[in-house]
């Protein structure tokens, strides 16, 4: 009796208990999009005719969902999504304002997203996807930092979510289509247009990825000595303004290489020239945008002409490493890629023509910079985000002139041999995902002898410190937790 007692327990013991575990139920998002959806690779096809008011777009986007969940949510902004399938089956659709949810039954494991939808393009603005005139013809360009590549697609519009693209634009035959890597193939396709596939991207954050579509002419610019093909690529009837810029892009190039003693990280490097851009520029991998004022200029260039192409091509050149390369986890460092990029113009501007004596507007600018943060309403230069709308107010004059004024206290303080240690060291152990501005410190301390004596914060402006959250640092693959102030 004693031992069937016994066997009866253990064998009740024994029986599987089942726990029901209710699904994630992910909130509507107010500024993060939630963690439990990661993607692994987007692949979009977009048919774009520059004469007309908007574009179709068709998006694949694998990824895996690490628990059961009830929806996905990504970036959307004025689009109209028409179908939207999850591993083959319908979900339903809502949009948000900025955000598009995903509602179904979401099992953990992998899942393939397919969306069609339908998307405006812009004719006033430079931001998102837009239209310029020139001569009498239409042509498409994007911008999309810091938050307008959810005009463009269905994505998780933020920094680190570094991701493969795969680009396929469809357009009328006598157009030609630009992105950030080469195009793979051009097929003629029924009602006289044209496809073409570009090859598939390294990992980019969305506001990255670019293109650009109309009845361009495109210029050789040659290649760097590493061998990197190099392009100007301009509205019809301007190729007779790059003579100055499809020279100076190759030295650019050369000097940036030598300097970082990285190889450039992308296959090409493609300059695209929009009739207006605001006077600005853009930095996307492969393939930079800028306002032909910075660009094209007559066949005798004044100084102030041929220092504007210097400073341009070499501030958004220099990003194709601090910046691109590797990408500020989160907005709260816009300031570090914009003040290294713009401390770096002076740089490349002394190599590339020493007489012009371009140190003396690096001590202007720093100048420049004490007026701005001498004033009490001065931002911090490290600024803690709560919200979207604030994302913008960080590309400003205290991210690129201040920052360029930090970045330039560091290399007075290591020395310039070790700055280029620590920018080297940098761009290898995070190449191709994201970094912070605590990860980009300690590449400092490991290439120097320099500690900083305390963490805390100063009652300098240009130290005082936010509290950003901690956050992954590293692309898809890996990962890497750092925090800190500044």
């Amino acid at each position: 009796m004693r031992w069937v007692m016994v066997l009866a327990v253990v064998a009740c013991s024994s029986r599987p208990t089942t726990k029901t575990t209710a699904p994630f139920d992910p909130p509507k998002p107010t500024l993060r999009l939630p963690r439990h959806f990661t993607p692994a690779s987007y692949k979009a096809t977009l048919a774009i005719d520059p004469e007309q008011p908007g574009f179709t777009g068709h998006i694949e986007i694998a990824g895996t969902i690490d628990r059961k969940s009830t929806a996905i949510w990504l970036n959307a902004r004025e689009l109209t999504v028409t179908r939207a399938t999850a591993n083959g089956r319908d979900v339903k659709v809502t949009l948000h304002d900025e955000l598009l949810e995903l509602r179904a039954p979401f099992e953990a494991g992998p899942v393939s997203l397919v969306i069609d939808y339908e998307g405006k393009v812009a004719t006033s603005g430079v931001r998102g996807v837009f239209r310029n005139e020139h001569a009498g013809k239409s042509y498409v360009y994007t911008y999309f930092e810091p938050i307008h590549a959810r005009t463009a697609f269905p994505c998780i519009d933020e920094p680190d979510r570094k991701t493969p693209w795969q680009l396929t634009i469809e357009t009328p035959a006598d157009n030609i289509a630009v992105s950030n890597t080469p195009a793979l193939e051009t097929k003629a396709i029924a009602g006289g247009r044209t496809r073409v596939t570009f090859g598939e991207t390294k990992p980019l954050p969305s506001y990255l990825v670019a293109f650009g579509v109309g009845p361009f002419e495109i210029v050789d610019a040659g290649k760097s000595k590493t061998g990197v093909p190099l392009r100007l690529i301009v509205p019809r009837g301007e190729a007779g303004r790059t003579k100055y810029a499809a020279t100076a892009f190759p030295r650019i190039v050369d000097i940036l290489q030598n300097y970082f003693e990285v190889a450039f990280p992308y296959p090409k490097l493609d300059l695209l020239v929009a009739p207006t851009m605001g006077s600005g520029a853009m930095e996307h991998a492969g393939l930079i945008t800028s306002d032909a004022v910075n660009v094209l200029v007559d066949q005798h260039p004044s100084w102030r002409d041929r220092r504007n192409v210097i400073v341009t091509i070499g501030h958004e050149t220099s990003h194709q490493w601090f910046g691109d390369l590797v990408t500020p986890a989160w907005f709260d460092d816009v300031w570090l890629k914009e003040g290294f990029a713009t401390w770096m113009e002076h740089k490349i501007t002394i190599a590339f023509e020493p007489a012009w004596h371009d140190e003396r507007a690096a001590v202007s600018r720093r100048n420049g910079a004490f007026a701005v943060d001498a004033h009490a309403s001065a931002r911090i230069v490290r600024q803690k985000l709560e919200r979207p709308d604030q994302i913008q107010g960080t590309f400003d004059g205290i991210s690129y002139t201040k920052g360029a004024a930090v970045i330039a206290v560091f290399e007075r303080y290591i020395g310039e041999e070790a700055f280029r240690r620590a920018l080297r060291d940098y761009f290898m152990k995070y190449a191709h995902g994201v970094a912070a501005f605590d990860d980009f410190i300690a590449s400092i301390e490991k290439s120097s002898t320099w500690r900083p004596h305390s963490r805390r914060s100063s009652s300098n402006p240009a130290c005082r410190s936010s509290t950003p959250s901690s956050r992954a640092r590293a692309a898809p693959g890996g990962s890497r937790s750092r925090s800190g102030g500044f």
